[in-house]
């Protein structure tokens, strides 16, 4: 019968604890620190972050964190039961003094006389970061001012329009450096000015390359850039002209009887033999003579084209004069 009565009162305490524990729906601040531990002048950067949070978690008995009707007066929790629809600002402590804020009204900053040395401070409560609302605060080489008892107040209002305070806190130590924290701390500077150093070499061989690149395509610019032109003269009537008999450049209409070659120099030498364009630009031709005459390109070098100025033997068909306009462009 004992032992009866034993699993009885088991079981009944048993489902009264079962009824008890519920998942309330509510929000929740948290605050946060990387480190919590500070080693100035070693530790290189700290950040502090308070932020309020939609949250479900399990609650036993009463309603812990109830929120109050309008007009009471509000008492500091870490959670309520009810969710917050809008944050209307947040606080950060230190050691009980005020060191930044954030609200619906005014940017997140840093109270007027605070110094925390070298820090940066950063907020919202428009949620539109994801979250209800949030203040944080982020040090480089924080030192010993940053360490303390840190405090966050939330302020809001829940989906009831009930006033609620949220409150949280944490402390922020500082520890003497070590020999062996020196140790690893000039470990990690030789690695890093190893790193550094490859780094430097090796952005100044692509400098180097890259400068270059550059000294060739101003080069390669500057050759494009060669071009001359003038003017040829094949030196008087073609009946003076006795360098040979040569065919037309196009082998289709015979030869020229009477030809004249003239060699030109380049004021610059061309870095390959350059295009020349030949375009006859002037012709003396007496009264009722039907004239056959034409040019040829014989030869071009770097420093030098040759031309052929050519008629023909037949006297009817006379030349007095003829020039030629020459152009030449770097290929």
């Amino acid at each position: 019968m004992a032992q009866g009565k034993n699993k009885r009162q088991i079981m009944a305490r048993t489902v009264i604890f079962s009824v008890c524990l519920t998942i309330v729906a509510g929000s929740s601040i948290s605050l946060m620190s990387n480190p919590t531990v500070i080693k100035p002048p070693i530790t290189q950067h700290m950040f502090l972050r308070c932020g309020l949070n939609d949250d479900n978690f399990v609650q036993s008995g009463d309603l812990v964190g109830r929120s109050v009707p309008a007009g009471s007066t509000p008492e500091k929790r870490s959670y309520t039961s009810e969710r917050v629809k809008h944050v209307t600002g947040i606080t950060l402590s230190r050691n009980d003094v005020v060191i930044a804020t954030v609200n619906a009204y005014f940017p997140a900053a840093m109270e007027q006389g605070v110094d925390l040395g070298d820090v940066n401070v950063t907020g919202d409560v428009s949620q539109t970061t994801g979250e209800l609302g949030y203040l944080q605060l982020a040090w480089t080489f924080p030192t010993n001012d940053a360490t303390g008892h840190y405090e966050c107040d939330v302020r809001g209002i829940t989906e009831n329009r009930h006033m609620v305070i949220y409150n949280t806190s944490l402390d922020i130590q500082a520890e003497a450096v070590s020999m062996q924290d020196m140790l690893e701390e000039i470990t990690k500077l030789k690695m890093n000015l190893a790193t550094q150093t490859t780094k430097v070499e090796t952005q100044q061989t692509s400098i180097t390359s890259l400068q270059n690149t550059v000294a060739t395509l101003r080069d390669d610019v500057a050759t494009l850039r060669h071009v001359e032109q003038g003017v040829v003269d094949c030196q008087g009537t073609n009946s003076h002209w006795f360098d040979g008999r040569v065919a037309h450049p196009s082998g289709a209409h015979g030869y020229y009887d009477k030809t004249r070659q003239v060699t030109t120099s380049f004021n610059t030498s061309y870095r390959s033999p350059p295009v020349v364009f030949l375009s006859t630009s002037y012709r003396w031709i007496s009264k009722d003579n039907d004239v056959e005459y034409g040019t040829k390109l014989m030869e071009v070098t770097r420093d030098s084209f040759t031309l052929l100025c050519g008629g023909d033997n037949n006297t009817d068909h006379h030349l007095m004069d003829m020039e030629v306009d020459w152009l030449s462009v770097a290929v």
